[in-house]
């Protein structure tokens, strides 16, 4: 498994990894900071970002996200 930038990643969302497993996407994760406008508990001013994934439900239940996640904060 890994976590790897997905290709041609538009300016705007740098935040955005696949989620591969035997050369095979089984999710997303997106580690983000809000902008002001939308709404959120996440504080940017403070150095705070949301951490968030997304995955196939046959991926579910190994370990995946959390090793994902790791890797993304890396």
């Amino acid at each position: 498994m890994s976590a790897s930038a997905l290709p041609e990643t538009p300016k705007r969302r740098p935040g955005l990894f696949l989620i591969e497993l035997d050369g095979e996407m089984i999710g997303t994760i997106e580690l983000n900071r809000r902008d002001a406008e939308r709404r959120s508990h996440v504080r940017p001013d403070a150095g705070e970002a949301e951490l968030g994934y997304l995955l196939l439900p046959e991926a579910w239940g190994h370990g995946y996200a959390a090793e994902a996640c790791a890797a993304a904060l890396g």
